[in-house]
């Protein structure tokens, strides 16, 4: 399955230089709209997401049914995380996730991280990232640095001037802790497309309907 479509194509203006904080919603673009899931948890149910990027930064922006975005269960049988997932091309053998999880027996804390798979050394923290939540929104927002994406050598093997296209798409995951497992449980796959023709430009989301 491949992580992002390439049908329909639609301009997103950068936000200005003097952009601080993140962003606010209105200055975004709504990359998905989902319907509600009563069969998963509500905190895990994605319903919309939204994308935006400056000089420096890139931003995410992920709302839930409701709940809040905890890390695990009231036992801590159950760990969450909740990904905003950047792939350099449709190869999904590698991609990257601004990720929002605490799993201190394994070191995993809200970072940028290279994820080769679903096993718990599948996952390389490679930088810091920004976080917030608006509980009042059931909204979880991130950002990282365009220049830490630049700097992994994985990233940029397909990420090049010539074919400057990343993928997104949003994802929610449950990991059992005995035993260890950690699965999907809502996600907006096949995502988007975006070009990035020039960072000092406008960027062109191609999206499937």
């Amino acid at each position: 399955m491949y992580l992002y479509a390439d049908e329909v194509s639609l301009s997103v203006s950068k936000l200005h230089r003097s952009q601080r904080g993140f962003p606010l919603i209105q200055q975004m673009t709504k990359l998905s709209t989902s319907p509600i899931n009563e069969k998963i948890p509500d905190f895990l149910d994605i319903r919309e997401s939204y994308f935006a990027y400056s000089d420096k930064k890139i931003y995410g922006l992920i709302q839930n049914r409701e709940g809040g975005f905890p890390f695990h269960s009231k036992m801590f049988t159950e760990y969450y995380s909740y990904m905003f997932v950047i792939a350099s091309n449709k190869d999904e053998g590698t991609v990257w996730a601004m990720t929002y999880i605490n799993v201190p027996m394994v070191g995993f804390k809200p970072g940028l991280y290279r994820i080769k798979g679903r096993g718990k050394n599948d996952l390389k923290r490679i930088a810091d990232i920004s976080f917030e939540i608006d509980q009042t929104n059931n909204r979880l927002k991130m950002s990282c640095q365009i220049a830490d994406l630049i700097a992994d050598p994985l990233f940029t093997t397909h990420f090049t001037q010539q074919h400057p296209i990343i993928g997104i798409a949003v994802m929610t995951n449950k990991t059992n802790v005995f035993p260890y497992k950690t699965q999907s449980v809502d996600s907006t796959y096949p995502g988007s497309r975006i070009n990035l023709k020039n960072l000092w430009d406008n960027m062109i989301i191609e999206r499937k309907n």
